[in-house]
């Protein structure tokens, strides 16, 4: 399965069910999630209030669009509340999410968003990919914070692309990093754990190579043992790191 994550317009080539060749059935709901049958595999999922589903298949973890869409008929491949589809020729460690339309009513309850990829509440594992980003309070381009810096080159390459693929490639994106726990006043240091740095040299040093690679937003975390340590390491932050970051 695949992290929920917002996904590019598609052709409408790839956005069909095709039915004719046989390699995609109505399937059966007696079983929720995925389950692998001898020619294939059967998806089941419950959407009450639903009124359209796709299946979304990926080819690689990494991969920014589905390989193919298959949309679920709401006469044919739905009984009851469950939607439900037989795929031929997929099996064990198929990639796989689910986009959902419906209403969007919070006042009652009711948040369908069609742009999201959705994760089988069913499913059994799941697979995140580099690039795995939730739109919100770290802005477009947000990264799990414990990412190593190493590895952010690659998953910035992926995000433009999916930008790209989108039509954004001009959007600025929000690239945030956490560096870790910072004490900057200096003192003793003893019983703190996590304390990556002490100088704001240091700090200074590595902010800048992380502007370097791209990054623009940073969730600095201070260490303290009272609230005048904390303000004392906010001023030094503010006099003797941010003025050269830049």
């Amino acid at each position: 399965m695949t992290a929920a994550t917002p996904l590019p317009d598609l052709p409408a080539d790839r956005d069909v069910t095709p039915m004719a060749d046989g390699t995609v059935t109505p399937g059966s709901h007696d079983r929720l999630g995925a389950t692998v049958t001898g020619d294939g595999a059967d998806f089941a999922v419950f959407a009450r209030r639903a009124t359209g589903v796709e299946l979304l298949l990926f080819d690689g973890v990494d991969d920014v669009a589905p390989a193919r869409i298959v949309v679920l008929d709401p006469l044919r491949d739905r009984t009851g509340s469950y939607w439900h589809v037989h795929v031929a020729g997929i099996g064990h460690g198929q990639l796989y999410g689910y986009r959902v339309h419906g209403p969007w009513a919070p006042h009652d309850g009711l948040r369908f968003d069609a742009t999201k990829v959705l994760l089988d509440p069913y499913g059994r594992a799941v697979a995140t990919p580099a690039a795995y980003r939730r739109v919100g309070r770290y802005g477009d381009g947000y990264i799990p914070m414990a990412t190593p810096l190493t590895e952010y080159p690659r998953i910035l390459d992926v995000i433009r692309r999916s930008a790209e693929q989108r039509g954004r490639g001009d959007w600025r994106f929000d690239i945030g990093w956490m560096p870790g726990f910072a004490h900057l006043t200096g003192g003793s240091l003893e019983g703190m754990s996590q304390v990556n740095f002490q100088a704001p040299e240091a700090l200074v040093e590595r902010m800048r190579a992380a502007r370097e690679i791209g990054i623009n937003v940073f969730h600095i975390r201070f260490r303290g043992r009272s609230l005048a340590d904390y303000l004392e390491q906010y001023d030094a932050f503010a006099e003797q790191v941010a003025p050269y970051v830049d």
